[in-house]
């Protein structure tokens, strides 16, 4: 987890017009790395602070890429399933996962899961049994064949 008040603070000073390596000596860190601890600051205080800014930057820009802004919206493609690894580009399982904790809905992604695995395998179950069906009329109708035939 990122100490955001150390980096505005870097930021601060900064702007504040010291340098580098004068940030670097008050966070107890070489200039080069109080550098990346001021652009980090830097891009987090540009990025847009919507109701997905708490997300990570690229599963947010996927959301907003496909029309869903707000929290409400993003929360509800991924229960309608709008919003998919298998459907989304640049959003694979783990962004799936990550979105799913954010929007607290990863018991609901269990569920569904097992919901769709429950419904085909009952579908499955329910072809075999026809299959068995079709079959058993089939043996039947082959034994008849046999017993004429000896007859």
């Amino acid at each position: 987890m990122k100490d955001w008040n150390r980096h505005f603070y870097a930021l601060d000073l900064r702007r504040k017009n010291h340098t580098y390596s004068e940030i670097g000596d008050a966070l107890g860190v070489s200039g080069s790395r109080a550098a990346q601890i001021v652009s980090r600051a830097e891009r987090e205080e540009s990025r847009p602070k919507d109701d997905l800014h708490n997300l990570s930057t690229r599963i947010a820009n996927v959301f907003r890429a496909e029309g869903f802004s707000t929290y409400d919206t993003a929360k509800l493609a991924l229960i309608n399933g709008d919003i998919h690894p298998s459907k989304t580009a640049n959003y694979g399982k783990i962004s799936h996962l990550t979105a799913l904790r954010f929007f607290e809905l990863y018991d609901f992604d269990i569920k569904k899961n097992k919901s769709n695995k429950l419904a085909k395998k009952k579908k499955r179950l329910e072809k075999l049994k026809a299959d068995q069906k079709s079959l058993e009329g089939a043996i039947k109708n082959l034994e008849k064949e046999i017993l004429a035939i000896n007859l």
